[in-house]
């Protein structure tokens, strides 16, 4: 399990974290509170979920809100909600955990990169064809779903990181709850307690604890250790969770690390690239919270080839922190363990109380691809909420700072080229007080999302080239009319002489979010 030391600038030392009857009941509860990071929980900030009271189901709990619902609050609020009663008592992590929650996995919003048909593509030989899925970025203003693309994707893509982060802090939280319920004192610096009965006492469904270790490694740093069995229609699979936390007391300021690692093969965990069906789930979150309206995280998540894999260790480099290592790319022959499917990056700094702040999310789709897709994202604390994002693609994510540095328009097509064009797609979005939605702003210079999927992202319309513009499958009601693209365009804001998207995008307001333990890049 992975041993990570975290200091804070000033730590407020804990005076009655070790079960004794010492300190009156608003403080113990307070320093239990502290010590599970439930703010931490990785969520998009545009994802919503339907008010409900009394969910009866997990699967109630986990329903998204859809374009008809009249009232919806932040699935933030809502997951570190859930963890928060699992970890005083009130609720019962059977009743709300399943370990199928690590098994979930992102995909993209129907509006972003869908399957495109055309016929007689300008850049190659001709012919029909159809573009695959993932590669067009936002090709439709708007989600099924009723978000803006924007927004939709981001959900999209964070919902499996969500699921996973909020279910290892679920075992976690539920750690301190059963020492507390069963009396056992929470262990004093240099001490630690074991939980593994108590926890299968639990009884929660198709898990068997095989080991559970809640630590206090040195004052005011707390090592958590799980080792579970989950069995799913015979097939028993192992997780791995682990946290390293450095609390001063209160909710407002902790950091720390949460790593997860989990065994399954091709049917949990799709893709082409590994020659083996055993896939490994590695996830990592680093977190830092400085006061009541500053949080800053790091997820990363990978799926690498083999049953077992560690991904915070082997290879040189971005291997420190106890972050999983975005630079291990899967290679048959020099690195048979690597990750090989969906490598996936979000950092985020922003204000927990309402969710303002800058946002960027980085993934790749498999080891071998030459750039990652990139979301930048800043949301102003507005009332309603609203805020800009910018799409594009950038470095490879063993080497990635988070930023949009370019557009590739045909990825995938005939005669395709991975040039980056100096050029972004922009959308600016607005909540809607009323069903949460985040909406595509209407009107001119909302957007700048539109471009041929072509090498130069334009089409000159002499020729017989078509595509499916409106994506609805069907290639009859398109024409040969010209398109010039309409994209964020660069400036030079330095006068370097070189104009750039990325001084175009941080001359709108944007700035990168700092990654704590740093971005892979750095």
């Amino acid at each position: 399990m992975v041993k990570k030391t975290v200091v804070l600038g000033s730590i407020l030392l804990l005076t009655a974290c070790n079960g004794s009857d010492s300190g009156d009941t608003a403080t113990n509860s307070a320093i239990t509170l502290s010590l599970v990071p439930s703010e931490a929980v990785v969520v998009s900030p545009f994802d919503v979920t339907q008010d409900d009271a009394s969910p009866k189901s997990t699967t109630q709990m986990l329903k998204r809100i859809s374009a008809v619902s009249t009232k919806a609050s932040p699935t933030y609020s809502w997951a570190t909600a859930r963890i928060d009663a699992i970890l005083n008592g009130s609720t019962p992590l059977r009743n709300t955990f399943t370990a199928n929650l690590f098994y979930r996995q992102g995909t993209n919003a129907a509006c972003y990169g869908p399957n495109l048909l055309y016929q007689d593509h300008p850049d190659g030989a001709g012919g029909s064809g159809e573009l695959p899925g993932g590669d067009l970025l936002m090709w439709l203003e708007e989600d099924t779903t009723g978000h803006a693309c924007a927004a939709a994707q981001m959900n999209s893509r964070l919902a499996g990181t969500r699921d996973q982060s909020m279910g290892a802090l679920m075992v976690i939280a539920s750690m301190v709850a059963t020492a507390n319920a069963n009396s056992i004192a929470l262990p004093a610096a240099g001490a630690s307690i074991t939980l593994a009965s108590e926890m299968n006492a639990l009884s929660v469904p198709n898990v068997t604890f095989n080991s559970v270790t809640l630590s206090q490694t040195s004052t005011n740093e707390w090592s958590y250790e799980v080792d579970l069995t989950y069995t799913r229609s015979g097939v028993a699979d192992n997780i791995i969770i682990g946290l390293e936390h450095t609390s001063s007391g209160t909710r407002n300021q902790y950091s720390g690390v949460l790593f997860y690692r989990v065994d399954g093969d091709q049917s949990d965990f799709p893709g082409g690239n590994c020659t083996s069906s055993d896939r490994t789930l590695n996830g990592s979150l680093r977190y830092d919270r400085n006061s009541l309206t500053d949080m800053s995280i790091q997820s990363r998540t990978g799926i690498f080839c083999g049953s077992g894999v560690n991904g915070l260790t082997s290879g040189a480099g971005d291997d420190t922190d106890n972050m999983v290592n975005a630079s291990l790319y899967y290679d048959a022959g020099s690195a048979p363990n690597g990750w090989s499917e969906n490598f996936n990056i979000f950092v985020a700094n922003f204000d927990p109380s309402q969710l303002s702040g800058q946002y960027a999310y980085v993934w790749q789709a498999g080891a071998g691809d030459s750039h990652s897709r990139v979301f930048n994202v800043g949301i102003n604390a507005h009332s309603p909420l609203d805020g800009e994002s910018y799409a594009g693609y950038g470095e490879r994510v063993g080497s990635s700072v988070g930023d949009v540095q370019g557009l590739i328009c045909n990825w995938a097509g005939p005669g395709n080229s991975h040039s980056l064009q100096e050029l972004a797609q922009r959308q600016f979005i607005t909540q809607d007080p009323t069903t949460g939605l985040f909406d595509a702003s209407i009107g001119a210079g909302s957007a700048d999302i539109t471009y041929a999927p072509t090498n130069s992202c334009d089409y000159g319309g002499s020729g017989s080239f078509i595509y499916d513009v409106d994506a609805d499958g069907d290639l009859s009601d398109e024409t040969h009319a010209a398109v010039t693209a309409d994209l964020m365009q660069p400036v030079d804001t330095d006068l370097d002489g070189t104009a750039t998207i990325e001084e175009k995008i941080a001359s709108r307001g944007f700035t990168l979010p700092i990654a704590p333990g740093n971005w892979p890049g750095q």
